[in-house]
């Protein structure tokens, strides 16, 4: 027979099979039936995690590694261009074209802003105000570096995955 009496791994106290709580020193009873449980709730640990912004497994992989090149170069600056008119029956580098194109609109409009504030900023700041309005805005241009980095890195690995704000909006691209 089976000894249903569990014990407490704080005190040692026995513990009826409807206790949950030590009723000596209130520790929480564990039961093998909840660690199975609790075992079950964790992923394994070989399963790979998808990533939520990750769409790589929707494009072919023959297509993914003949294309990597081309997808990095979607991401520096005007040579995005060669994948516009070289590469147009990849989707797995139109996916990266689209980010690239968005990534070069916004950062051609970012440098025209900074342009043009400077501009007037000379004329009503002194300079050494207009030196330190500059280096703000100038700073802004790292964001446009990080996600260049980060879209480099996705087309290079092999990988589709979205850039932060910019993946939506290439996603509605490809929507129209």
């Amino acid at each position: 027979m089976v000894n249903d009496m569990a014990k407490c791994v704080n005190c040692g106290e026995e513990l009826k099979e409807s206790e949950a709580v030590c009723p000596v020193c209130g520790t929480l009873v564990l039961r093998e039936e909840n660690k199975e449980d609790e075992q079950s709730e964790k992923p394994a640990e070989n399963t790979p995690v998808k990533e939520k912004d990750d769409r790589t497994d929707e494009y072919d992989p023959a297509d993914i590694a003949q294309n990597k090149t081309k997808s990095v170069l979607c991401y520096v600056w005007v040579f995005v261009l060669i994948a516009v008119f070289d590469a147009k029956d990849s989707d797995f580098v139109r996916f990266h074209r689209r980010q690239g194109l968005i990534l070069l609109a916004a950062e051609t409009l970012y440098a025209v802003n900074v342009y043009l504030t400077l501009s007037f900023l000379r004329m009503a700041l002194p300079n050494i105000l207009v030196v330190l309005a500059g280096a703000a805005l100038y700073a802004g241009f790292a964001l446009f570096i990080v996600l260049m980095i980060k879209g480099i890195k996705a087309a290079a690995r092999g990988k589709a995955k979205e850039l932060p704000v910019i993946g939506r909006l290439a996603e509605r691209m490809r929507a129209k």
